[in-house]
């Protein structure tokens, strides 16, 4: 007589395969993720409808002190290890960058803020450097 997994034995084998897999939902590869140029970027970040748009600038806190994209917030893919962040529930768009188009910080964190449950995020993989090859403004930030 052929015996029939548990419901518990599949539901824990199930588990294991969806985790190994990086995951069973809102799973984001580099082919999927939505990018943003340059002027489209910076006509957001000059419009009205900029404080709907959190611009998250991935790279370490002393680059991002020297010089970052107006309006922007220093955040890093340690800052959501405990799972969604509050204070980005209130924007409607979520752009990250880097320092330029070699950076894959900005994609490794949209795919974490896709797997959060965020929809709506755009990567800027021209970074600073493209911004300000562009002649764009650059904001500083004391310490």
């Amino acid at each position: 007589m052929k015996r029939r997994p548990s419901a518990v034995f599949t539901l824990f084998a199930l588990l294991v395969l969806c985790l190994g897999a990086g995951g069973c939902a809102n799973s984001t590869s580099d082919e999927t993720l939505v990018h943003i140029e340059t002027m489209p970027l910076s006509e957001r970040v000059q419009s009205s409808s900029a404080d709907r748009m959190a611009l998250i600038d991935t790279r370490p806190r002393q680059d991002y002190v020297a010089g970052h994209l107006p309006g922007a917030i220093n955040l890093r893919i340690e800052d959501f290890s405990r799972g969604r962040l509050p204070m980005l529930d209130r924007y409607s768009r979520i752009v990250v960058y880097g320092q330029n188009p070699a950076s894959v910080t900005p994609r490794a964190l949209a795919k974490r803020l896709h797997s959060l449950g965020y929809e709506r995020v755009r990567v800027y993989d021209g970074g600073v450097d493209a911004w300000r090859a562009a002649g764009l403004p650059i904001e500083r930030t004391s310490g």
